[in-house]
């Protein structure tokens, strides 16, 4: 909570999200509210470069020049081809090893054939929205769940071999001692550094902008203007001389 004086305000900083189980409606689990923390993960991804750019290049290991095969059979071919109707099997698998890294895991979404079970096709399900039960035997699916809280989500069965049919989430998970059904990305005890490293070049590039140092203090020792709209004008006025084009500089003023 702030702490408020007459002249001065001191505001308590923002803390990391934590891995942090919820149960929607008593059965599906989500990472924090409506999967809070993926959509953290990937703010991160984007927001710290050395972050990025780690795990670009651990994807970039993994897929290599993309995906062959030595026999060259219909169902081979079909995987590196056209696994479904939107990608070729090259960018699914990169898709699928970005989520494994910045998640810990993936889903796929497995078509198969009414007559005979055959795998017709497969999709890529984007990690952030899908929520698995306390078994992970069904999952519940909505594109930009987020936004909605996944109240038109669409529930889906896991894929069991032994009954091949309709459609189903295949859920490939990395073992995270202790969290359970839901995974968490190998580097998660490192969310802090990550996230520093990201604060650090906002903290580089607003100084730079701003032409002013961060945190600097103006005392003014002519006491303090009778009314708000002079104090106002007094902060304004300083603002135009400290601060860059874009107004990042942030400067505070004390009337003593």
């Amino acid at each position: 909570m702030a702490k408020e004086t007459k002249d001065f305000h001191r505001i308590q900083l923002a803390a990391m999200p934590e891995f942090k189980v919820v149960e929607k409606d008593r059965k599906w689990l989500s990472y924090g509210y409506n999967n809070a923390l993926c959509y953290e993960l990937i703010d991160l991804l984007n927001q710290s470069s050395k972050h990025n750019a780690l795990i670009t290049s651990k994807v970039n290991y993994i897929t290599g020049n993309g995906l062959k095969s030595k026999n060259n059979d219909a169902a081979s071919v079909k995987v590196i081809t056209s696994p479904n109707v939107m990608e070729t099997g090259a960018e699914l698998i990169v898709k699928l090893s970005m989520d494994a890294e910045v998640f810990g895991g993936y889903y796929l979404q497995l078509v198969f054939s009414k007559v005979g079970g055959k795998l017709t096709d497969f999709y890529h399900v984007p990690f952030q929205d899908v929520m698995p039960n306390e078994d992970s035997t069904k999952f519940l699916y909505e594109k930009n769940g987020k936004k909605t809280s996944f109240k038109n989500g669409i529930e889906f069965d896991a894929f069991d071999p032994k009954h091949r049919k309709g459609t189903s989430i295949l859920y490939v998970r990395d073992y995270r001692v202790g969290s359970g059904v839901l995974t968490l990305p190998s580097y998660f005890s490192s969310l802090k550094y990550i996230k520093i490293d990201a604060e650090i070049a906002n903290f580089n590039y607003n100084n730079i902008v701003s032409g002013f140092a961060a945190g600097t203090m103006i005392v003014l020792s002519n006491g303090k203007p009778e009314t708000e709209e002079q104090i106002q004008e007094v902060i304004d006025g300083l603002k135009i001389n400290t601060s860059g084009t874009d107004k990042a500089g942030e400067v505070i003023v004390y009337f003593a």
